[in-house]
């Protein structure tokens, strides 16, 4: 193969890359690194290219998926927080059946999939079902809410470039009070005025 690819899958809602990338593998009969350096040459593995993946890599897959640059990188981990890179699998961690039944073979591998944090999907909201088929049952039901409350922090806190971001939590309003200091008065500004005065400081006589 070389050039711009002929036939292009359309991308699952927050599949990730090497998923999408494995798919293309499949359909054109060639093993998924194989796929992936037919775009990237000097690329070693896709797990690296999940983690990696530059603006200049990104461009050069636009060119031959017939994509928008920024939509590729938006399908890799490249963005998240170093911080919250240790919380991420190698191999898919858990499964959202409603999102993903009827898919075709390959089944599409979200990035969620991939997300320690995670306890319900992104997209539907329902509760993921665990690769690891643990029977502890549902000892720690006590606690859904706090983790709920946990992964909706962690999610919006791993993405660098706010990509993720859930936009329908309402944001924290604090009240800034640099005035409330000893020795400090401030002349209150009429009720229509937009900005803060200055505070004047008590001079003693």
């Amino acid at each position: 193969m070389n050039g711009r690819l002929p036939v292009v899958l359309p991308p699952a809602s927050g599949e990730l890359f090497s998923s999408w990338i494995a798919r293309h593998a499949a359909f054109y009969g060639v093993p998924s690194l194989t796929m992936l350096r037919h775009c990237l040459p000097d690329a070693v593995s896709l797990h690296i290219a999940d983690r990696t993946l530059s603006r200049d890599q990104a461009g050069r897959l636009a060119e031959m998926f017939s994509m928008d640059a920024k939509t590729a990188r938006r399908m890799t981990f490249a963005d998240v927080q170093s911080s919250a890179r240790r919380f991420i699998a190698k191999e898919p961690l858990q499964r959202c059946y409603s999102c993903t039944s009827g898919t075709s073979d390959p089944r599409p591998i979200l990035r969620c999939d991939m997300q320690g944090w995670r306890i319900t999907c992104p997209h539907c909201g329902r509760p993921f079902h665990d690769l690891a088929k643990s029977d502890r049952g549902h000892s720690f039901d006590q606690y859904h809410a706090a983790a709920l409350r946990g992964e909706m922090l962690l999610d919006d806190d791993a993405d660098a470039s706010g990509a993720y971001r859930r936009t329908q939590q309402k944001p924290v309003r604090r009240r800034n009070r640099p005035f409330d200091q000893p020795g400090l008065r401030t002349a209150r500004p009429p009720s229509d005025a937009v900005n803060l005065t200055l505070a004047t400081p008590i001079v003693a006589n």
